[in-house]
């Protein structure tokens, strides 16, 4: 991966499912315009908002630090200054249990007229949507013709598509994010570019019901078998994540510990600042959700 961030854009490439809001706003807060100005951009016609995916990103000027959104790599090919990317990932079958739940209890998801009617098994194996087949490294692995992701035919994903995601991620992304270390890959992620206010507050959301025990083994096994390249994918990069905090434990043993002190340290401190920016943000989105006819939004 990148060795050094330059100030330039982040294209963070938000796969469904994993990082969530937590992050987006933590990356807003550090990088993207704040909300006011956001409204402005709207109201004055200066918002790329509503726009086609590529059209929205030349209008990005030089001194803009963010887009994010759920597209896949090669969103950059029309941004003529310098950039890089960064991403999550998240253990395959766990992803996908929880975005069809997600999908099926939220209107306005992509996927909500898909899963609404399905039960969990009828929407992960019958519905032969990419995202279902190895959506991870399609993703990352991106298309020339497509940019959100890979068009390989459903079932067709090759080792060809893993080792591509696996060249785009080693050219071009600054950070790889592991969903099951949140807060140790959020500290890093921080360092990495140079946040000055680092700490973030989570918002719990209740739980949706899941399969029992037994069925979800079942169930994640039979994900596992479909979704080969994303568990390799996965693996690969949760392997080295592993590596660097084992050498970061050894090297600064009070690193994360601190950290996490601090971080809730700010949540006591900051979580009414936090919820007024959240309010602020939704209004904004209810705003522009009437224009918006692209998967990500340009910060």
């Amino acid at each position: 991966m990148k060795d050094a961030y330059a100030r330039e854009l982040v294209f963070f490439l938000h796969i469904q499912k994993t990082a969530g809001m937590t992050l987006q706003e933590l990356l807003r807060k550090n990088l993207g315009r704040a909300p006011l100005p956001r409204l402005w951009d709207f109201i004055s016609g200066n918002s790329g908002e509503g726009l086609p995916m590529a059209e929205a990103v030349r209008r990005l000027q030089k001194s803009d630090r963010l887009f994010m959104g759920h597209f896949g790599y090669g969103v950059h090919r029309h941004y003529p200054f310098g950039s890089s990317y960064i991403t999550f990932l998240r253990e395959p079958a766990s992803r996908l249990v929880s975005l069809y739940y997600f999908s099926r209890t939220t209107p306005g998801s992509f996927y909500h007229a898909i899963a609404r009617d399905r039960s969990l098994e009828e929407f992960l194996f019958k519905t032969q949507l990419h995202e279902l087949d190895n959506g991870m490294t399609r993703q990352i692995a991106g298309d020339k013709e497509d940019l959100f992701l890979s068009r390989v035919p459903y079932g067709e994903c090759d080792e060809a598509l893993l080792e591509a995601a696996k060249a785009n991620i080693e050219r071009d992304f600054l950070f790889v994010g592991i969903q099951e270390y949140f807060l140790e890959s959020v500290c890093l992620l921080s360092r990495t570019l140079r946040f000055r206010n680092p700490y973030y507050l989570t918002f719990n959301r209740a739980k949706k019901s899941r399969p029992e025990t037994g069925k979800v083994e079942s169930l994640h096994r039979r994900l596992r078998e479909k979704n080969d390249l994303d568990c390799r994918l996965y693996q690969h990069y949760r392997s080295k994540f592993e590596e660097a905090l084992a050498r970061i434990n050894r090297e600064t043993p009070d690193l994360f510990s601190e950290y996490a002190r601090k971080n809730e340290a700010h949540q006591a401190r900051l979580r009414r600042g936090y919820r007024i920016r959240i309010r602020l943000r939704r209004i904004l989105e209810g705003l522009t959700s009437r224009k918006r006819s692209i998967r990500p939004e340009a910060q």
